[in-house]
């Protein structure tokens, strides 16, 4: 008796493919596509997949400007690049100083 109860509730679903399978002969009637067929094609495939882009490029691009332009475009950013590169020259001007005065019996005086 469960038995059947168990098969009653049972759903069977059938798997389809989108579009029938093809087999060689009947692709085998079709004519190839120029190139320009295929750019036509491609042109209108990309047309109508624009709607279903998660970020348009467009937008992206103007975005990462934007938030470009906001960062590096004030004062502090412009004073915080002279003090790196004071730093940096510095550093790199620091062994040839060094070795200025330890050899130099003029400059150690």
């Amino acid at each position: 008796c469960s038995g059947n109860a168990i098969d009653n509730n049972r759903v069977v679903v059938q798997r389809k493919f989108s579009s029938p399978p093809t087999s060689s002969s009947s692709t085998s009637g079709r004519k190839a596509m120029t190139a320009e067929e295929v750019d036509a094609a491609l042109e209108k495939a990309n047309e109508s997949m624009k709607a279903y882009y998660q970020y348009p490029v467009e937008k992206v691009i103007a975005a990462k400007k934007a938030r470009f332009d906001n960062r590096h475009r004030g004062k502090d950013f412009y004073l915080q690049l002279g003090l790196g590169v004071s730093l940096v020259c510095s550093f790199l001007a620091t062994p040839f100083i060094g070795r200025k005065i330890a050899y130099d019996e003029e400059f150690k005086q």
